[in-house]
């Protein structure tokens, strides 16, 4: 959100996509976790691999 001051308007920008599975598609990883489609990587596999070497 922007806003500018002494102006009474707010600018915005939003993306809306008909299908979760778009939205895959096309956003980068990082915003997927924020939204919610997609599960972080967690600490714990990174652990694990660093054990099996």
């Amino acid at each position: 959100m922007r806003t500018v001051f002494g102006k009474s308007e707010t600018i915005g920008y939003a993306k809306v996509y008909e299908k979760a599975e778009m939205a895959k598609k096309i956003e980068r990883e990082h915003i997927l976790v924020r939204n919610k489609l997609k599960e972080k990587k967690s600490a714990k596999k990174k652990e694990e691999a660093k054990k099996s070497e």
